[in-house]
């Protein structure tokens, strides 16, 4: 199916985010794996070995708002294997033991917005290792002590190149622009631009632009200086107008690097009762830095939290009511987030950045109970409070659409272009509403033999919270409620069930994903409608 859609669409025109999409987004993907798990007792201890392979072959297009479309052609190839020995001597519990991972990338993408067309291909790779291990020193039968080491490197590189066919509207004087502005000057008009198809090789776009008139027959990649006039195609037009030029940009990033971080663990448990527990915990992660496609931004720093944990786990009345309660708090260094900026030359570029450090906090209350013979009810509430300590984004017009107050930082190799930092520290963290309800009820009704209807029914409340970093005010996502209904009948048996559901009861399609493009528009991407069906099961 990806050759036949490389054959017939790919370089076919028309399909433009100003045109209706006259085809369908699809992923043609094919994944398989292996894995095991051997397990050996031994009198020191239970050794497991866990080897696996995975491989991916992904082809998919996809389109949206502000996008012609984009095509993605990756391989992926990857292997781990993790060896860890578990066991007892006295008072102490003990693990330890060691993991390997190593993957391996492969892409050729491309990303149409119809008057600027990136064409991407790259190989990169991640070799990594860690050592860990965990001792639990039982002081008594009620109170336990765990402290836990981890030790991880990784090694990255990536090696790649990024043509960009970027058209602008206009000969040279006055300064050339590119769209939006470029729609209210006259390159609105039919046969005044190339809409670029969708291209792999740099050199098929070119030999599209020669065989339908837009460039020069002697153009050619090594073309310099880099800027290829647009003969108009506007009727009414002189025989050689030129209409805009197009900039042929080409980076080459290549870089490599190894990140490596001690990491700890240190907790305590007490069993105030057979059915209550008390615990706290102590611990830091971390998240390797990374390369990418973004010569001007090519690489990342690693990402570090240290996060504290208070809380309680119980149950009561013969186990018919369990209360657990936790508190936390994370503390995030260095935080990596993707976002749209510009390199000195003027490209936009979506780039991964450490841009400072986030505070989380907050707690959690989940019950569950059971009153009756088959009946369950679940109530959970959690309160967070999210705040960014240093997000701060570059970038340039016309992508400095940013809620925030900025400063220009000077400009672009232009010389006229501002960069402009936007801080946005102070806002809350994305997708964190300040509170999340949950209720939920389930009763199970006898129908004789081996048969039992199930009704279940679920809801939950979230508040206001923010979809994006941009923080304009249509990326506020209200608060709001969701119910959920399920009637089950089923036969355990025999092994098969049939349950007929209702999902999004309330038919309110809340904002799951808005999204400020860079070229202006404003996406927003909703939940499903509300939703009904029946679902069959059976084992054998």
């Amino acid at each position: 199916a990806a050759n036949a859609y490389r054959q017939t669409q790919l370089g076919a025109p028309g399909f433009g985010f100003l045109q209706a999409m006259d085809h369908q987004s699809f992923i043609d993907a094919q994944y398989w794996g292996v894995h095991a798990e051997v397990n050996l007792e031994t009198p020191i201890g239970d050794i497991t070995f866990i080897p696996a392979y995975r491989e991916t072959d992904s082809y998919s297009d996809f389109y949206g708002p502000a996008f012609n479309n984009a095509v993605f052609d990756e391989h992926y190839e990857q292997y781990s294997a993790e060896l860890r020995l578990a066991g007892s001597a006295g008072m102490v519990d003990y693990i330890v033991g060691g993991f390997y991972f190593n993957e391996d990338v492969a892409g050729n993408n491309e990303f149409n917005q119809e008057f600027v067309l990136p064409i991407q291909s790259f190989v990169g790779g991640t070799e990594s290792w860690a050592g860990f291990g965990q001792l639990t020193f039982n002081v008594t039968d009620q109170f336990r002590i765990t402290g836990g080491l981890r030790y991880t490197e990784d090694q990255k590189f990536i090696d790649g190149n990024i043509t960009n066919f970027i058209t602008f509207c206009g000969p040279n004087s006055p300064p050339p622009v590119t769209p939006p502005a470029s729609f209210g000057v006259g390159c609105q008009l039919d046969g005044a631009l190339p809409r670029y198809p969708s291209f792999l090789q740099p050199q098929d776009a070119l030999d599209w632009l020669i065989a339908n008139g837009w460039v020069d027959a002697g153009s050619t990649l090594n073309q310099l200086p880099p800027f290829y006039p647009v003969l108009s195609q506007v009727a009414g037009d002189p025989a050689g107008t030129v209409r805009g030029r197009i900039l042929r940009s080409v980076s080459a990033p290549t870089d490599s690097g190894t990140f490596d971080k001690l990491t700890w663990r240190v907790g305590v448990e007490y069993d105030v009762t057979p059915d209550n527990l008390l615990y706290a915990t102590v611990e830091t992660g971390y998240r390797a830095g990374g390369f990418q496609l973004a010569e001007a931004y090519t690489n990342y720093d690693p990402e570090t939290i240290t996060a504290y944990t208070l809380g309680s786990k119980n149950r009561f009345l013969n186990d018919r009511l369990q209360v657990n309660l936790e508190a936390f708090w994370w503390d995030y260094r260095d935080q990596q987030i993707n976002f749209f900026t510009v390199s000195p030359d003027g490209v936009l570029v979506s780039v991964a950045q450490n841009v400072g450090a986030s505070r989380i906090r907050g707690f959690d209350a989940d019950v569950i109970a059971q009153p009756f013979r088959g009946t369950t009810l679940n109530a959970k509430v959690q309160y967070l409070d999210t705040q960014y300590q240093g997000l701060i984004f570059r970038t340039a017009p016309p992508h400095n659409n940013f809620n925030c107050p900025f400063t220009v930082n000077g400009t672009l190799n232009d010389g006229v272009t501002p960069v402009m930092e936007f801080d946005c520290s102070g806002n809350p963290a994305l997708f964190s509403p300040k509170w999340s309800i949950n209720f939920g009820a389930e009763q199970v009704v006898p129908l004789g033999g081996d048969f039992e209807a199930v009704l279940s029914a679920r809801t939950a409340y979230q508040t206001q919270q923010w979809g994006n970093f941009n923080y304009l005010d249509f990326q506020s996502i209200p608060g709001y409620w969701r119910s959920d209904a399920q009637i089950e009948v089923r036969n355990e048996e025999m092994g098969w069930s049939i349950a007929g559901f209702v999902n999004n009861i309330e038919d309110h399609r809340q904002v799951a994903f808005p999204q400020a493009s860079p070229i202006g528009f404003a996406v927003v991407r909703r939940n499903a409608p509300r939703t009904y069906g029946i679902r069959l099961s059976a084992d054998f």
